[in-house]
């Protein structure tokens, strides 16, 4: 069984706070603020852990990390794009094309 965590909440206004509640530092990129939201996200969604009792922990950290997406912190990836496809094999033409 999962011991329990203390994760601060949000409460105060310290710019500091979010990186806190992620376990992260102040200077970490946006690709381990990315991860350490992921792997905490993980291990406090009782979806995915069963044995988690569940409680603020979890709104805690998806506040921090909204946060720090609205200061520009993390940014939203965009989707890759498509593959284009393999030009056809064969001996038949699409005449329609």
């Amino acid at each position: 069984m999962l011991r329990a965590m203390r994760v601060p909440t949000l409460a105060g206004s310290d710019p500091a706070e979010p990186y806190r509640v992620l376990g992260v530092s102040p200077t970490a990129s946006a690709d381990d603020v990315r991860r350490a939201f992921r792997t905490l996200v993980r291990r406090y969604h009782p979806d995915a852990n069963p044995a988690v009792v569940p409680g603020g922990e979890l709104k805690a950290i998806v506040a921090a990390y909204r946060r720090l997406v609205r200061l520009g912190v993390v940014t939203r990836r965009e989707p890759a794009a498509p593959a284009p496809e393999p030009p056809a094999q064969g001996r038949y033409v699409d005449v329609y094309a």
